[in-house]
């Protein structure tokens, strides 16, 4: 249902058209300010190759047993039983000796008329001697050992021979049309206030049944390619209707490049973040990076950072300036807000949804001239 709407669409369109290809599985849609909507009708083929299995003279290699070599290697068996064993061990030996001490005794006779005498007192003082002597002992202990043993065996060697042999393989021999394939496109182009005189081309082409295209501006404009595609195969297999509407919007290349005055006038008031620029308006393929870090305590703390686009954020004009508010309430921020120092962070650049658009061109883009590191204070 939804292909047959597009159709009666196309139809519509038809008589609204200022160009119509002839029917070819390419065409080159010229887009000028006179001709800003336009309709294509290409013919195609699916095919898919056909092969064939085909026996093909090869060269085949064999294994072919040339002699014996007498190989040797070392083994080892583990071997074990009790040995005797002895080992010297320290001993403490000890001894008794005498030595012979004297000493003067004064002697006094118990008889009357006695005087006292001086007496040398001899003895046997005995002492202990002890020392180490080596003693030695034996005991059985278990004990295992690798033995080596040789070991050799005649190992069989080969070469390496070639021989005439054929191989299957499968080769090319013809294309066969799977189906018949139509595509009915609808090009219409529009294009920015600040876009000059329209000069561009819309390359189409059916490859093998499937639509691809390739969006060049000759005028140095920028060209954002969008389209819609449907496609619907016939009941019995043997055709395939493609249905394709492309909406090609034209920018001047200064909407993206032309540097933009610096960010004034940046505050946050509540939860709202605002700032001017120069600019009378923001370009709506263009992105903001946002970084907010609180610096409240020690090192900064990241509340947020990523991409706003430029139709997620209000504009308005003050003067000869244009302000920039973002609400910060809408953003996942990582804690709620306090009345301290913040640091933002923001850099333009062109939209990562028409980076790949843009690249396709050609155009070098680059980080656009808007751009701030301040710090500020929540009011």
């Amino acid at each position: 249902m939804k292909a047959k709407g597009i159709l009666k669409a196309l139809c519509c369109l038809s008589l609204l058209a200022t160009s119509v290809s002839q029917a070819a599985d390419q065409a080159v849609v010229q887009i000028t300010d006179s001709n800003l909507s336009q309709q294509v009708v290409l013919d195609g083929q699916k095919t898919s190759t056909i092969y064939e299995e085909r026996q093909v003279a090869d060269t085949c290699y064999r294994d072919v047993f040339d002699h014996y070599e007498r190989v040797c290697r070392t083994e080892y068996d583990n071997q074990c039983g009790y040995e005797q064993r002895c080992y010297n061990r320290p001993e403490r030996v000890c001894r008794t000796e005498y030595q012979r001490q004297c000493r003067q005794v004064r002697v006094c006779p118990n008889r009357p008329g006695t005087q006292c005498r001086n007496e040398t007192v001899c003895n046997n003082v005995p002492r202990q001697i002890c020392s180490s002597v080596p003693r030695r002992f034996c005991q059985n202990e278990y004990i295992c050992r690798n033995i080596p043993r040789q070991v050799c065996e005649n190992v069989a060697r080969y070469r390496r021979e070639a021989y005439a042999c054929t191989r299957t393989v499968r080769v090319p021999v013809g294309e066969r049309v799977d189906y018949t394939v139509q595509a009915r496109i609808s090009v219409n182009a529009q294009k920015s206030l600040l876009a000059g005189a329209l000069a561009e081309r819309l390359a189409l082409k059916l490859e093998n049944g499937t639509l691809v295209s390739n969006a060049r501006s000759q005028s140095e404009h920028l060209l954002i390619e969008s389209k819609r595609v449907s496609e619907q195969m016939s009941q019995d297999g043997r055709s395939k209707l493609i249905v394709a509407e492309f909406d090609i919007s034209v920018h001047a290349k200064s909407e993206l490049v032309e540097p933009f005055a610096g960010i004034q006038d940046l505050t946050i008031d509540g939860y709202l973040l605002k700032f001017t620029v120069a600019a009378t308006e923001l370009a709506p393929i263009m992105d903001l990076e946002l970084k907010l870090e609180h610096s409240k305590f020690g090192p900064n703390t990241t509340l947020f950072e990523g991409l706003l686009p430029i139709s997620s954020v209000e504009q308005s004009l003050r003067g000869n300036r244009t302000e920039i508010a973002i609400d910060l309430s809408r953003l996942e921020l990582r804690k709620p807000l306090e009345n301290a120092d913040y640091r933002v962070k923001l850099q333009g650049s062109v939209s990562s949804r028409l980076r790949a658009s843009v690249g396709n061109q050609g155009v070098e883009i680059e980080k656009l001239k808007l751009e701030v590191n301040q710090k500020i204070k929540r009011r």
